[in-house]
């Protein structure tokens, strides 16, 4: 694949790659595609695994593929036990850095991680569980980097990481894209207090630019106390960005701006929406910042929550909130909660949503525009908290078989 990196692949069976590990001098598989060349062909996994994959090399783009653009389509493709460790910037158990660009779209569908991925010195940049980065370059182009029904449960062992940022379960940083019906259950573990880096979460680390992420969850911990934007879900997100039908489960501590679904949300520049979307974890900010059980800060002054909701708890050293724990005058919040009663928080920053007690929350009735046929489910009068409805998958479209000329 690295001989033609135009080329239509396919996989014909399982692959034990357990060698790898013997490979290169112990650096072991070099992965599919460099800075200077991307991968620009197809992969079509057929549903076969790869096993075991070892990369330990100290160098930027560490994946199954480095680097890859358009029009690179990439689906099917299961990596179990991956055992990777890159240094510097960009490095996810199926692709280090993905660049969409003015000259086409990029498309991965239904590809899988599990394992762990380490830093290999103090850099640990754009780190993702299955993806570093995704991001347009070049001009005014139009590319867009479309995932659909992928999952990772790659932990990211944090343990040598100091310096750098953008870390996510699922993507490390992520701009012009549409993310849908997507998981990441892996951990950040391992992190150092001195590790002040910028954007931690559950998900994602970043959301930059036109962004659409739908029916996608993390439920993965963040227990370090380090990073500044930490949450269960987005660490950092601003401009045009938009959160519909997603939730967070993990406990996330961090230093600074730390919430159970967002860390930090900045308005300036875009306007990020959240829509039914919900946390269940705890956040804590261990230095002197923010924590919301939600959302631990939202500046001015774009920024809307409609049909949200929060049950963890929020502590901290300044502004604590139960929703958020700040938010500005005219964030506009509509229909969001939270559980005062199983969170210990009873007052949220400009009383903007509305605290009430977990036997409210058993009650359709009680969530004045919510849609409890496309998006939410619960019994009337039951036990169970309301929970996001499950989608679909996305029909399978890339690589067709037609395109296939060359299998592995």
């Amino acid at each position: 694949m690295n001989i033609d990196k135009a080329g239509n692949y396919y996989l014909a069976g399982n692959i034990d790659a357990s060698i790898t590990s013997t490979w290169n001098a112990g650096a072991g598989f070099i992965p599919v595609g460099n800075s200077g060349d991307y991968f620009t062909g197809t992969l079509d996994g057929c549903g076969y695994t790869i096993s075991d994959l070892f990369i330990n090399r100290n160098t930027n783009g560490q994946g199954l593929f480095g680097f890859v653009a358009p029009p690179v389509k990439i689906a099917n493709v299961t990596l179990s036990n991956v055992n990777i460790t890159g240094g510097g910037y960009w490095v996810g158990a199926l692709a280090a850095y993905v660049k969409s660009s003015e000259v086409g779209d990029i498309l991965i569908q239904n590809c899988h991680a599990s394992g762990i991925i380490k830093s290999y010195g103090s850099g640990m940049g754009y780190y993702g569980g299955l993806i570093g980065q995704i991001l347009r370059v070049g001009g005014d182009g139009s590319g867009t980097g479309y995932v659909y029904d992928c999952d990772s449960s790659c932990d990211l062992d944090m343990v040598n990481a100091s310096i750098y940022s953008f870390r996510g379960g699922f993507i490390g940083l992520v701009a012009f894209a549409v993310i849908k019906n997507c998981h990441a259950t892996g951990s950040l573990i391992n992190g150092d207090a001195a590790d002040t880096g910028q954007s931690f979460g559950g998900f994602t680390g970043n959301f930059g630019n036109d962004i659409d992420i739908s029916f996608c969850h993390a439920t993965g911990d963040i227990p370090v106390g380090a990073g500044r934007f930490t949450g269960g879900f987005i660490g950092f997100a601003a401009q045009t960005s938009y959160f519909n039908s997603c939730y967070a489960t993990g406990n996330v501590n961090g230093r600074q701006e730390v919430g159970g679904f967002a860390g930090y949300l900045e308005g300036t520049y875009g306007n990020p929406t959240i829509t039914d979307c919900y946390a269940w974890g705890n956040a804590v900010a261990t230095a002197a910042g923010y924590a919301g059980g939600f959302c631990g800060v939202a500046e001015e002054p774009s920024i809307s929550f409609i049909n949200c909701y929060s049950k963890g708890s929020a502590s901290g050293a300044v502004g604590i909130g139960g929703l958020c724990g700040i938010i500005g005058v005219n964030t506009t919040v509509t229909s969001c909660y939270w559980d005062k009663e199983a969170s210990g928080n009873l007052t949220t920053s400009q009383n903007k949503g509305l605290g009430k007690i977990t036997k409210w929350f058993r009650k359709k009735s009680h969530f004045t525009g919510w849609d409890f046929v496309n998006v939410w489910y619960m019994p009337d009068f039951g036990k169970q908290i309301v929970m996001g409805k499950p989608r679909s998958s996305y029909p399978v479209n890339c690589p067709h078989t037609s395109q296939r000329n060359v299998y592995v």
